[in-house]
C-alpha cells in the first residue's frame, strides 16, 4: 500500500517542479479480513509518524483500511455515515428489499445496485415498469409523429422518383433524345435504360 501511495505521489510532481504541487494521496484498502491490532475500530489510519513524539510527518500518504469484518450491524438502524456505505458496499450484492433501517440518502445507490443485478431481459421489464403511463404516452405520442414525418419524407422521394420515371418515360415517346431527358429528369442513361422505352 505504501509503495502504491508512494507512487501516485511521485507522479504528481515531475523533475525542477515545486514540492509545493505535492497535494495528499489516500489510498483505500476495503478488506475482506480483519488484522490483529490493539483496538477493536472499524478504520484504521496510517501515516508517516515520528516514532518518541508521534509527531505527523505531512499528510502527503495516508493509508485507510476499512475492515468490514468488523462491521457487525445486522441493520442500518442507528448507523453512521461511514458505518451506512460501508454496509452498503458490504451487502448491495443481496437486497431484495430496502435494508432495515436505511436512510434515504442510500436510495439512489440500492436502487442502481438492484437493477444492475438483473439479467438483461428483467432490467428492461424492470425499467418498463418504471414508466408512467403519462411517459408511455409521450413515447408513443413522439414515435407516431417521428413516424409519420419519416412516412411523409420517405413518401415525397419516392413519389419524386416515380414521377421523374413516368416524365422521362413520356419523353422518350415523344422521341426525345436520352441527354435531354437525363438534363431535364436528372436521372442517368443507366436508369433510363432501365425504364425500358
Amino acid at each position: 500500500m505504501f509503495y502504491y501511495g508512494a507512487a501516485m505521489l511521485a507522479s504528481k510532481v515531475k523533475r525542477s517542479e515545486e514540492y509545493t504541487r505535492l497535494r495528499p494521496v489516500y489510498v483505500l484498502c476495503f478488506m475482506d479480513f480483519t488484522y490483529q491490532h490493539l483496538s477493536d475500530q472499524l478504520v484504521y489510519r496510517y501515516a508517516m509518524r515520528e516514532e518518541t513524539t508521534h509527531e505527523l510527518y505531512g499528510n502527503q500518504l495516508n493509508i485507510y483500511f476499512f475492515e468490514m469484518p468488523r462491521l457487525r450491524k445486522e441493520s442500518m438502524d442507528g448507523m453512521n455515515p461511514l458505518e451506512g456505505w460501508l454496509y452498503l458496499l458490504r451487502n448491495l450484492h443481496n437486497f431484495a428489499d430496502v435494508p432495515q433501517g436505511m436512510d434515504k440518502r442510500y436510495a439512489r445507490v440500492v436502487k442502481a445496485a438492484r437493477m444492475t443485478m438483473l439479467p438483461g431481459a428483467e432490467q428492461t421489464k424492470y425499467l418498463r415498469a418504471m414508466i408512467s403511463e403519462s411517459e408511455k404516452k409521450d413515447l408513443i405520442d413522439g414515435g407516431y409523429e417521428y413516424g409519420f414525418e419519416q412516412g411523409v419524407e420517405q413518401g415525397i422521394a419516392q413519389g419524386a422518383a416515380q414521377s421523374k420515371d413516368e416524365i422521362a418515360k413520356a419523353m422518350l415517346a415523344e422521341g426525345l433524345d436520352a441527354s435531354v431527358v437525363s438534363k431535364c429528369t436528372g436521372l442517368t442513361h443507366e436508369e433510363i435504360q432501365a425504364l425500358g422505352v
